[in-house]
Order: structure tokens, then sequence, then C-alpha cells
């Protein structure tokens, strides 16, 4: 009797286990509804099936590019350009208006703590738009329209939180009526959030990507391979990012150049109102070719650390902020002259704050490491340079004080090293400051030294002084 009992309850437990979990995921959806009906997405579930899992087929679109633009534009500062672009003209509001994604939402009624898994793809873009398309079905953009190219998988926890995304491989060749060839790569392309309440966290990886064009008159090849992105933030400036792609080549038939490695990164820090720009670029095994001149060129490596330090935090903000904003408004004025005036109020505002900047002062440092180069028969062996300047607390106004004037407030401390062959490569391409350098050059072993300092509008070489005004 007791093992009947325990039975019955194993049954009703396994009977009521998937009603449960699948009214906790609708209830989710029908949130995530709302949310996105706030913020101008209409999300429609079209049809629903099963019982142990469940499968909804849904559509969506943005029915008011308004509100989504001012959504993008919350996300982050970053994204004001993309905000503002959307909004800049009737034609591209009502092109975002009748784009439709379709997909379905998938997941387990059983099992409380699966992840949601969403397939999405781009389904249709304006009627007016795929006529044109529909002229040349051979076009690129019909025939990814007409292959759902644009098709990403996505998981979500089961809580609603985007947890990752994948763009569905893409290899495809495209011909055109004209006999134009296009091949297109894109493998292995995936998102990562791993974000807490403190830090936006975000990894993208991608494993290859090739677009190569070819006509009857020309041709263009660009490739890379293992893109790593991490972005790492509390917001758009206070963040760490990072980027490293191998493999890099780009051919217009004319030129070509190979690249084995490109590091890039940066950090945005907070120290009380006083703002902190940290980066590094770092390059390897650059080759170059020249196919018109028969000329090549190469570099083992080249290292950069550029770094800005003390910035005025609340006026890096604004000037970033109405940067952005005045660049989505320049692709959009073509004759509207409104648009051109709120483009000119925008550069106001944005060089308003420049100056702000500069009025409060900030300090640059400039480390840079060069190995290896060559052009054709002439090189340069190894170039450093280490560079420390300092603007300090001013009151420079451009549109009162002549340009020159903010000499005053720079102070310049560089020492330049270069290889003795390096130095006369240099010469024939700039002649004129090779001329005037070689007299205060210092000879150390089989390197030219440098050891310059500017200060109160009075500039130094190795000790000897040279007066600007």
């Amino acid at each position: 009797m007791k093992k009947a009992i325990v039975f019955v309850i194993v049954l009703v437990a396994i009977a009521l286990a998937p009603i449960l979990v699948k009214s906790y995921v609708d209830k989710n959806i029908q949130n995530k509804i709302s949310v996105l009906d706030q913020r101008g997405v209409d999300l429609k579930i079209l049809s629903e099936k099963g019982y142990f899992s469940s499968l909804r087929d849904f559509e969506l679109r943005i029915k008011d590019v308004e509100k989504f633009a001012v959504y993008i534009g919350s996300i982050s500062t970053n994204l004001n350009f993309f905000s503002s672009l959307m909004t800049s003209s009737e034609e591209v509001k009502k092109f975002l208006e009748e784009m439709v994604f379709k997909g379905n939402i998938e997941n387990s009624n059983i099992n409380y703590f699966a992840n949601i898994k969403v397939n999405t793809y781009l389904d249709k873009v304006s009627d007016e738009f795929i006529r044109e398309l529909r002229k040349d079905k051979t076009n690129p953009l019909y025939v990814a329209l007409d292959k759902k190219l644009l098709n990403f998988d996505m998981e979500f926890s089961n809580k609603g939180i985007f947890k990752n995304s994948k763009l569905k491989d893409i290899d495809e060749k495209f011909n055109s009526q004209k006999g134009d060839t296009l091949d297109l790569k894109v493998f292995g392309q995936k998102l990562e959030n791993n974000s807490d309440d403190k830090k936006i966290k975000i990894k993208t990886n991608l494993d290859e990507f090739l677009v190569d064009f070819e006509n009857k008159k020309e041709s263009f090849k660009f490739s890379f391979e293992d893109l790593d992105y991490d972005y790492s933030g509390e917001s758009n400036l206070i963040a760490d990012v990072s980027m490293d792609f191998k493999n890099i080549l780009m051919d217009t038939g004319e030129v070509k150049f190979n690249i084995a490695d490109i590091y890039s990164s940066s950090k945005g820090d907070l120290k009380k109102d006083k703002y902190d720009l940290t980066s590094t670029l770092k390059l390897s095994n650059f080759k170059g070719e020249d196919k018109i001149s028969n000329i090549d060129s190469r570099m083992d490596s080249f290292k950069l650390d550029f770094d800005i330090l003390g910035l005025d935090y609340t006026s890096v903000k604004e000037f970033m902020n109405y940067y952005n904003q005045s660049q989505a408004k320049a692709l959009s004025i073509k004759d509207d002259a409104a648009l051109f005036t709120e483009y000119m109020k925008q550069t106001q505002e944005m060089m308003r704050f420049l100056l702000v900047i500069v009025n409060k002062g900030f300090d640059i440092k400039i480390n840079t490491n060069l190995d290896d180069l060559s052009y054709a028969k002439d090189s340069i062996k190894s170039l450093k340079i280490d560079l420390d300047a300092n603007i300090k607390e001013n009151k420079f106004d451009i549109n009162k004080t002549h340009p020159l004037a903010l000499l005053d407030s720079l102070a310049v401390k560089a020492n330049v090293k270069i290889d003795e062959k390096g130095f006369e490569t240099l010469s024939k391409f700039v002649p004129p400051l090779a001329m005037m350098l070689s007299s205060y050059a210092k000879k150390e072993s089989d390197d030219i030294i440098f050891n310059i300092e500017f200060k109160n509008g009075n500039l130094s070489v190795n000790n000897q002084n040279l007066t600007l005004r």
C-alpha cells in the first residue's frame, strides 16, 4: 500500500512539474514582452506546442523607433551614435519599423534550472526594399535574406538573463549576373555574457572571417582569424577592454599586406574626480607588398603605450556624449538645414567641454618601441621613444587667445634612441628635420640619442638650447 501511495505521488509530481515550470516560464516571457513594449519593441507569440518541453514561435519588430533609440542610448554612451542614427531621418525610421525578425523559444518543462533556448533570424525588410532586391536575385543582400543567413542561437537563464549568443556559420559564394563573385565566411562567432550586479563582462570570439570580392576590373580580399574581444566595466568610461586577432590579410590587387598579430587594450579608471586612460597597441610580423612599384616592406614588431592621466571626468563624459551625437548627425544632414543647425550646436558643445578639459590640465605619457622596419632598401633596426608631457591648469581660450599661448602651459621631456643607419633612413624622408637634429645628435655605440626638453617656451636637445620665441 505504501509503495502504491509513493508511486501515485511520483506520478502526480511528474504530471504537475511541466505545468508548474511552464507557468513560471510563461510569466517570465510575459514580463519580457511588457519590458520590450516599454522600449518600443513588439514581441508576439504566434504558436505554442509541447508538454514536457515547450516550443513557441514568435515574431519581433521595432514598433516605436524613438523609444528603442532612447533605450539603446541608455545602455551605453558608446551607442549614442547608433541611437541618433536610428532617428536621423523618416526613411531610416520607416526602414527599421518594417524589419521583421522571426524565431522560436524552447524550454524544458521538467528541469526548472535549464536554460531557455532562442533561435531568431532576420525574416524580412521593407516591402519597397525587397521589390528593388528582387530585380536581381543574385544580389548578396537578397540571397542573405532568402537563406536567412543572419541567424542567431541564444541562451537565457531560467530567469530570462541573457547568457550567450552564436551566429550560425556563414559559408556562402555569391555570383552576380554581371560576373562578379563574392566569397563570405564567418565561422565560430560567439558572444558570452558573464556580467554581475557590479560589472558588465562580455567576451566575443570569432574563429575566421573572410570577404573575397572579384570582378573584371578589380578585386578585394580581407580576412583574419581568432578574434578575441573582452570587455569588463562599471560604465562606458570605467572599463577594461582588450582585442586580439591573428593572421590579418588584405589584398586589393595593387597592395597586399599580412600581419601575424594585432593586440590592443585600454583601461579607464576614476580616482576621485580625475580620469585616467591607459592604452596599449602591439603589432607583430608585418609584411607588405606594393605590386605596382614592386616595393616590399616589413616590420618585426611595434609597441605603443599611450596614457592620458588626470583628465576632468565630468568634462570627459560630456565631451564623449556630444561627440557621439554630432557624428551620428553628420551622416544624416544632407540638405536638411535644421539637422545642420543641430549638428553645429552639438559640435560647439563638444568643443566647449574639450576646452574645459584643456584648461584643467592633464598628463600624457608615450612609450614606443619599433624593431626591424624595412622599406625597399631602407631600414630602421630599432627606435625607442619615451615621452612625458604635462599641460598645467590654465585659462587658455581658443576664441580669445592665440593658439601658441598654450605653449606657456606645456612641459615636455622626451628621450629618443635610434640606430645610426635608421637615422640615415629618416634623413632621406624628412631632410629638413634630420638636418636640424643632426647637429644636436649624441652618439652612443651604434645608436643616436636625443634627450629633448621643452619648458616655458624653450626647447633644448641634449642640453643645447633652442629658443622658439
